[in-house]
């Protein structure tokens, strides 16, 4: 459940794209927003992710496909659709099938919600 807090928490942090800087692990685990640090990182099909702690950087590692957002982070009705790569940011973000899927806007994120199975994997992107 988002929270009134969580997405003040999330809108502070305006001009930043994708997870903003908070942990996908604990995100992901504990649908919390903690920052990331800096010295705890790892990279995953050429995406360099942030982590909390050296335990979520570990648990990342373990099952990255579990832990990055769908699609590289790219907003995936702007892919199906129009065939545009435009990357996408916890501003606009919705759960499917316990995987966080990243919009460029909200009205690519309301698609999405009101019909996932369309939008879930595009080909070639998982």
């Amino acid at each position: 459940k988002v929270t009134r807090e969580k997405m003040m928490k999330i809108r502070e942090r305006g001009g930043m794209k994708g997870l903003k800087g908070f942990c996908p692990v604990t995100l992901h685990d504990e649908r919390e927003l903690v920052d990331a640090k800096a010295e705890f990182h790892a990279t995953h099909r050429g995406q360099k992710f942030h982590f909390a702690s050296a335990e979520a950087k570990e648990r990342f590692e373990q099952d990255p496909l579990a832990y990055a957002p769908a699609a590289y982070g790219a907003d995936v009705v702007a892919l199906t659709r129009d065939k545009d790569v435009v990357e996408g940011s916890l501003d606009h973000a919705a759960w499917f099938k316990g995987r966080l899927y990243l919009f460029g806007t909200k009205e690519s994120h309301d698609t999405f919600v009101s019909n996932p199975i369309q939008y879930a994997t595009p080909a070639g992107i998982e």
